[in-house]
């Protein structure tokens, strides 16, 4: 210390000074509670000025973000947002969002609850966070969407709605939750509504007759309304209808066959429009079926014929080509002249046969059994048979044979049988 007066300096103690013998001021002694005091204030500042550093600077949000105390972190970001700036909080916080996701994933969060902790942690966050965070929440909003589309696909699948697995399927499509799915998801929803499709026609077809929905169409009525579930459900609806058509084996099938398809032509030129229809299929069918069915018809009357023939002794007829197409041209015709006749003939390059004939049965529901009964019992229109009593069945002299049936719309038939001297050509 120094003296007042003459500056020089002394020791602490002294009670005067050496130089000027001035008496010396006494030193008051600080009180043990002023030093006390004093060390609080000290303490306690420099503890206000941690806590100050350690909650605006971020460190104390980054800690609860490390412990996955979202909450307390949230609340501290949101009063003191100069933290968000810090590195350990972007850190922590994106390490925290995904970790929400990850939780999602695998079960152990449930989708509103990482939904809402995601949000909160974006809007306390810094630009780029946020957007990353928002990035992360979008992934696991387009997660959910697509787990929770498929699964409500599967219960309705799983209760045997497919019908309405198949609308759900389509809403899909048209809506936002279809950007969301992944490739895989999308073509396994395609491989789902296909699925969905041939069930519904499956049960269609158990549910309806094939050829007996009050209206006479049946499923070529079914098929109609196809168009109005789903283009792909029609085409297999079409198909089906097809291959039912193609498989009608007995006369009672092919015969209603034929009616179904001539007297659905107006309903099935209203398909025309329809992805995947083709009408002159139908037609094929249709023409197939009366030719072929014809045919047979033909054939096995023929057999008939020389099973009798046999019995009565009598050599049997062969079938002959030229006489199949005469007969086949006078088919349908209500009334058949010897003119008309004598015309096919000449038109056919038939010439003149030796000792002709033949027979004629209109508008009539008789197969080949049906036929060869009229003929015993002489009940067919018949022409140039040498005598009254003479039938294909008890003529000696005729060598060949042809004949032809036609399938009229209302399920009716026509028969044509000719017969010659002439050897089969």
């Amino acid at each position: 210390m120094k003296c007042p007066k003459c500056r020089k300096t002394i020791r602490n103690g002294m009670l005067r000074c050496p130089r000027c013998n001035m008496m010396l001021p006494k030193r008051k002694k600080r009180s043990a509670k002023t030093a006390i005091l004093i060390s609080l204030v000290v303490f306690f500042l420099a503890v206000i000025g941690s806590a100050g550093y350690f909650l605006l600077s971020g460190e104390a949000a980054a800690y609860y973000l490390r412990k996955g105390d979202d909450s307390k972190a949230v609340t501290l970001l949101d009063w003191f947002s100069p933290g968000r700036e810090n590195k350990s909080v972007i850190k922590e916080t994106l390490h925290l969002a995904e970790q929400y996701r990850a939780d999602y994933k695998n079960g152990a969060m449930r989708y509103d609850e990482a939904e809402k902790k995601l949000q909160k942690l974006a809007s306390v966050s810094e630009n780029q966070t946020a957007d990353q965070v928002e990035s992360i929440l979008n992934g696991i909003r387009s997660d959910h969407q697509t787990t929770s589309a498929k699964r409500e696909v599967d219960l309705l699948m799983n209760a045997g709605d497919y019908e309405g697995a198949l609308h759900r399927i389509q809403s899909f499509e048209t809506s936002e939750t279809w950007s969301a799915f992944t490739v895989q998801e999308r073509t396994n929803m395609t491989e789902m509504k296909r699925e969905c499709a041939d069930r519904m026609v499956d049960i269609q077809l158990d549910r309806v007759h094939v050829f007996d929905d009050g209206n006479g169409k049946g499923a070529l009525h079914l098929a109609h309304d196809c168009i109005d579930w789903y283009p792909e459900l029609f085409r297999k609806t079409d198909a089906k209808v097809k291959s039912a058509l193609k498989a009608m084996n007995t006369p009672e099938d092919w015969q209603s066959m034929v009616q179904l398809i001539t007297s659905g032509i107006p309903e099935l030129n209203g398909y025309l429009s329809a992805d995947g229809f083709v009408y002159s299929d139908y037609i094929t069918i249709q023409m197939t079926a009366v030719t072929e069915r014809s045919a047979e018809e033909c054939e096995k009357l023929l057999a008939l014929i020389n099973e009798e023939r046999k019995a009565n002794g009598l050599k049997p007829l062969e079938s002959s080509q030229m006489l199949r197409r005469l007969a086949g041209s006078m088919t349908g015709k209500l009334y058949v002249t010897e003119e008309m006749f004598d015309r096919a003939k000449k038109t056919e390059g038939a010439g003149n046969l030796k000792n002709d004939c033949y027979m004629y049965l209109f508008h009539t529901a008789l197969l080949s059994e049906g036929v060869l009964d009229e003929m015993r019992n002489d009940r067919m229109t018949k022409q140039r048979f040498r005598s009254e009593e003479e039938t294909m069945l008890t003529a000696d002299w005729i060598r060949s044979f042809g004949a032809a049936m036609m399938i009229r719309s209302d399920g009716t038939m026509y028969w044509f049988l000719i017969a010659s001297g002439d050897p089969a050509a």
